[in-house]
Formats: C-alpha cells, structure tokens, sequence
C-alpha cells in the first residue's frame, strides 16, 4: 500500500470514543505542532460529528488549522514572485 498523506484521527468529545480523547487547546499546542513535521501529514480528521456539533470541536481547532494552510499559501507565493 502506497500512503502520500496520513489523517490525525481525534476524537470530538470525550463520548466519542472510549479513550484518547485530547481537548483542542493541547492538540493544537502540543500535538499538531509535532505530527506536522511529517512529510506525511494531511491534515486531521474528527469522529464522529454528532458530537463535533454537540461540543464544537472543529470550531475551536478551525482557526488554527486554516490560519496555518494560509501561512505556507502565503510563503509558497513570496517564494514565487522572489524567483521571477
């Protein structure tokens, strides 16, 4: 099996799983900032959403996660427009 991207899988609320569960403050301090370095980070993913919606989980971890795709977006364009 050939994997390019592997998904953190988080639970979005202690119910929703039996264990592992990490509030969102920690993922994003603690966890995010250690798997990323991975060449094969794609990104995370949340089960299940009916608790997502009950606890606002993807809510509290949205900013991070797209304020970071927006940092390297933004870098990858000064990389270009340097070169040119």
């Amino acid at each position: 099996m050939n994997v390019s991207k592997v998904f953190l899988g988080v639970p979005a609320s202690p119910q929703a799983a039996g264990g592992g569960f990490v509030r969102p403050a920690e993922l994003v301090t603690q966890v995010l900032p250690i798997v990323k370095r991975s060449e094969k980070y794609g990104g995370i993913m949340l089960w299940n959403r009916y608790h997502d919606v009950l606890y606002g989980y993807s809510s509290e971890v949205k900013n991070y996660m797209c304020s970071d795709r927006l940092s390297s977006i933004l870098s990858m364009l000064v990389r270009l427009f340097m070169v040119v």
